[in-house]
């Protein structure tokens, strides 16, 4: 199965927009953005950690350039930028889910689908998320049906 991550493009539900962001930031997210959409996520990184020298707790910043090492399976290092992103808002449900599918390709089922359901808490309609927990337990029940018969 193939998931999708969200960069900055799916906002979390209310939240607005940062007002003010200097121009140049602005204009490094942009280009960011416009290269990872054309798969040049190596590129994509680099304007993500110019912006991230001037703003290094830019939770979006930083969810963005996980996406990106996530698309080059640079999934540790996009987990680290997801929990990075987490720390300074644990609510956002994008980065919780983003995080959720890093931690499903890792094979770390059981903190993946705990950290799914912290998104589905936030947004409960959310159809991806859905999906991600369906096949996460897919993967969970094998495992649970293993444990039980060693207890029998």
């Amino acid at each position: 199965m193939h998931m999708l991550l969200f960069g900055r493009s799916k906002q979390t539900k209310g939240e607005k927009p940062v007002v003010g962001m200097n121009r140049n930031i602005s204009y490094l997210c942009k280009k960011g953005d416009e290269l990872d959409e054309l798969g040049q996520y190596e590129q994509a990184i680099s304007y993500y950690d110019q912006a991230l020298q001037t703003v290094p707790n830019d939770k979006d910043i930083l969810n963005s350039k996980g996406v990106s090492l996530y698309n080059l399976d640079k999934n540790e290092d996009a987990l680290s930028c997801f929990e990075n992103a987490l720390a300074i808002n644990p609510n956002q449900d994008t980065v919780l889910y983003n995080k959720a599918v890093c931690l499903y390709k890792l094979k770390k089922y059981q903190r993946a689908q705990i950290v799914v359901h912290k998104a589905i808490k936030i947004n409960p309609n959310d159809a991806d998320y859905q999906e991600l927990i369906k096949e996460i337990n897919k993967q969970l029940l094998p495992q649970r049906w293993k444990n039980w018969q060693r207890q029998l």
